[in-house]
């Protein structure tokens, strides 16, 4: 896949550390089931700080611990933003070790046909598209790539579903992660908040049906 110009200098070993309000953004999304959290492309360990933060066992490794070929660790799931040259082998390695997956790539990376055995296994749950570009590194320079969490979950039922994630503001996200987290349902990660989201709208178009049949105008017998 060609890459496109990002606006950045390419980093040795993909080094993209990722900005803490990224990994906010996916919390309200992780199961309830979910514990302890391997991040095998930790770097500097920004996600594994936010997920700490909400209330995560978060194990870290990196590069100097090869993901592809060590010994598996015993965890709920794996969270990362993996080397993007190496992000196929690790979504594979991951989809082999625990039953739900999340790794932070570009939004259309589900578009390339070489990859399309990942999309088209049934625990593709879905991807959570972010509605803010990342800004990698400080500078003058813009991004200009569109990311998106990817989900796979061995509970998802039926097709993959696609939500949208705004950044919230600083000193929000805490609370809001923790209340995410008391409200959760068993249901699938991605799918729960699309049919919540359905199940609104339905209420609401009920309910002007019924205010248009009473205000209808009585006719004259």
């Amino acid at each position: 896949m060609s890459q496109r110009v990002s606006g950045y200098e390419r980093k040795p070993n993909e080094a993209y550390h990722t900005p803490h309000w990224v990994t906010r953004t996916l919390l309200p999304y992780i199961p309830e089931g979910v514990r302890v959290i391997w991040e095998p492309a930790a770097g500097t360990g920004q996600i594994a700080e936010v997920l700490r933060e909400a209330g995560y066992r978060v194990i870290t490794t990196d590069l100097e611990r090869d993901f592809l070929d060590c010994i598996p660790l015993k965890c709920d799931a794996i969270i990362t933003n993996p080397p993007y040259n190496l992000a196929v082998p690790f979504i594979l390695r991951a989809l082999t070790l625990v039953p739900f997956v999340v790794m932070l790539l570009r939004v259309d990376f589900d578009s390339a046909k070489t990859r399309a055995p990942l999309f088209d296994d049934r625990r593709f749950a879905g991807k959570i598209i972010l509605r803010k570009r990342i800004k990698w590194f400080p500078g003058d320079s813009g991004p200009s790539d569109n990311h998106a969490w990817f989900v796979w979950d061995t509970r998802h039922v039926g097709p993959p579903n696609i939500a949208y994630a705004y950044p919230t503001k600083d000193g929000q996200d805490d609370r809001s992660a923790k209340a995410s987290r008391r409200s959760k349902s068993r249901e699938p990660a991605v799918g729960v908040r699309v049919r919540q989201q359905r199940l609104r709208r339905g209420v609401a178009q009920r309910r002007n049906a019924d205010n248009d049949t009473m205000q209808e105008p009585r006719t004259r017998s």
